[in-house]
C-alpha cells in the first residue's frame, strides 16, 4: 500500500533535481505499459489516458505532480501491426538496474603507502626545499578534494627508508587530547594505583626516529579539527626545529624524551572547515605550509586517460571545472574527478560527492548554490548533446 503522500514523496526525492521539477511524460510511459495491447480505429492519445487511469486509479492531484500530459497525433503513438519489441526494452532495463546485492572487494588490510613515481612531482620538490632549510613541520593545505592526503603519505613513502615502518599516522578531532597522542592513563591490575602510564604513538615515532638514520615522518589528517594546546601539551615548543634534540620531562610519567631532528611532521588541512574553531595561530607559524591549488590540467588528464569521453566532452568538463573555481568561494578539487570514467560515473560523483560538498559550501548563499547547481545541468545537456552528435 502507498501512504497518502506518496505522489509528493516521489516528487520530492526522484523528480527534482537542482531545485527543478521534471515530471514523468506520460506518454512516453504508456506506451511502454500498454505495447502488446489493441486499441480500436480512431484511438487517440486521450484513449491512452483513459485506459490508464482506469487500471491505475489515482487522484487527480496526484497525477497532476507525477505526469506531463500533452496529446500528441495517432500515427506517432500506434502502429497497424503487432511490434515485437519487449526483448529490448527488458535489455534497458536490466543494464540500468543496481544489483540487489553487491558484493564488497576483499579486505586489504592496512595499506602500506607506496613513493611517488614522478621524482620531479612540483610538490615533492617544493617538500625537498623545505628540508633543506631545515622544518619544524609541512602542513599541506587547500580545498576538498586537491590531494593533500595522498601527496602527504606519497611524499612520507618517498623520503624514508622504510615505509611500513618509518610511517606514522593519525587523524585529529575535536575529542583528541594528550592522552591520545603523547601518553596517557590505562587500566593495570598489577599496579599499585589499578592505572599504567602507556605511551602514544607520537612518543614511539620518537623513539622510532632516535635509532635510525633516515627519516621518520609523521602524518597528522585534518590538524585543524584538534584542539593543539590540549593535544600537543608541551612539545608544542619542543617540536620547533631550534629545540629539536633538547631534553624535557613528561608530566604524567616523569621521563625525560626528546623530539629527534629526523622526526618529521606531515599535516594536512583545509583553512575553509568551518566546523570547528580556527586554528591557533602560535600553533601555525611553527609549521611551514604547501598550498594545494585546485588544477584543471590534471582533470583533463584525469578525463583523457579514462577514453570515456569525447574531446569535446572533455573540454566542455574542463571548461566546466574552471568555472566552477568562481561560483564555489573555496574552489572545487581535481581529485573528486580521478573515477570519472563515463557520463555514468560524473552523475554518480556528482550527485553523493560534489553536490552535497557545493551545498555545505555554499549554505549561506541559497542563489550562488542555484547558479551552481545550474551550471552542471547545462553541462549535462551538453555532453549529452556532444555524445547524441558523436
Amino acid at each position: 500500500s502507498l501512504t497518502a503522500d506518496y505522489a509528493g514523496i516521489f516528487r520530492d526525492k526522484v523528480l527534482t533535481k537542482a531545485g527543478a521539477v521534471s515530471k514523468t511524460p506520460f506518454l512516453d510511459l504508456a506506451v511502454i505499459l500498454f505495447r502488446n495491447e489493441e486499441f480500436p480505429e480512431g484511438t487517440t492519445s486521450e484513449t491512452l489516458l483513459q485506459r490508464f487511469r482506469t487500471r491505475f486509479q489515482q487522484k487527480d492531484e496526484d497525477f497532476n505532480i507525477l505526469f506531463s500530459y500533452h496529446g500528441e497525433a495517432p500515427d506517432a503513438l500506434f502502429a497497424d501491426v503487432a511490434v515485437d519489441v519487449p526483448s529490448a526494452y527488458d535489455e534497458v532495463i536490466l543494464a540500468n538496474l543496481v544489483p540487489e546485492t553487491i558484493t564488497a572487494p576483499p579486505s586489504a588490510g592496512v595499506q602500506t603507502p607506496t613513493p611517488l613515481n614522478d621524482t620531479s612531482d612540483p610538490v615533492l620538490v617544493q617538500v625537498q626545499q623545505i628540508l633543506s632549510l631545515g622544518t619544524s613541520g609541512i602542513i599541506f593545505s587547500g580545498p576538498p578534494g586537491t590531494g593533500k592526503t595522498w601527496y602527504a603519505q606519497k611524499i612520507a613513502a618517498t623520503i624514508v627508508d622504510d615505509p611500513k615502518e618509518d610511517i606514522f599516522r593519525v587523524q585529529f578531532h575535536p575529542s583528541y587530547g594528550y592522552e591520545d597522542f603523547i601518553e596517557g592513563y590505562k587500566p593495570d591490575d598489577a599496579a599499585k594505583s589499578g592505572f599504567n602510564v602507556v605511551q602514544k604513538k607520537f612518543l614511539e615515532a620518537c623513539d622510532r626516529a632516535s635509532l635510525i638514520d633516515g627519516y621518520v615522518v609523521f602524518v597528522i589528517d585534518e590538524i585543524n579539527r584538534g584542539d593543539p594546546a590540549r593535544i600537543f601539551g608541551e612539545l608544542l615548543t619542543f617540536i620547533e626545529h631550534q629545540y629539536r634534540g633538547e631534553e624535557f620531562s613528561l608530566p604524567f610519567s616523569g621521563r625525560k624524551v626528546f623530539v629527534p631532528e629526523r622526526l618529521l611532521l606531515f599535516a594536512t588541512m583545509n583553512p575553509y572547515d568551518r566546523s570547528v574553531a580556527q586554528v591557533d595561530a602560535a600553533f601555525i607559524r611553527r609549521f611551514d605550509h604547501i598550498y594545494l591549488a585546485p588544477s584543471s590540467e590534471v582533470v583533463e588528464e584525469m578525463l583523457e586517460e579514462s577514453e570515456g569521453f569525447t574531446p569535446e566532452q572533455v573540454a566542455a568538463i574542463v571548461a566546466w571545472f574552471e568555472d566552477a573555481q568562481r561560483l564555489l568561494p573555496i574552489g572545487l578539487g581535481h581529485a573528486f574527478f580521478k573515477d570519472v570514467t563515463d557520463l555514468d560515473k560524473l552523475n554518480l560523483i556528482w550527485k553523493y560527492r560534489i553536490h552535497p560538498t557545493a551545498r555545505a559550501i555554499l549554505e549561506l548563499n541559497p542563489d550562488r548554490t542555484d547558479d551552481f547547481l545550474s551550471s552542471y545541468d547545462a553541462l549535462i545537456l551538453r555532453l549529452e548533446g556532444a555524445e547524441t552528435a558523436e
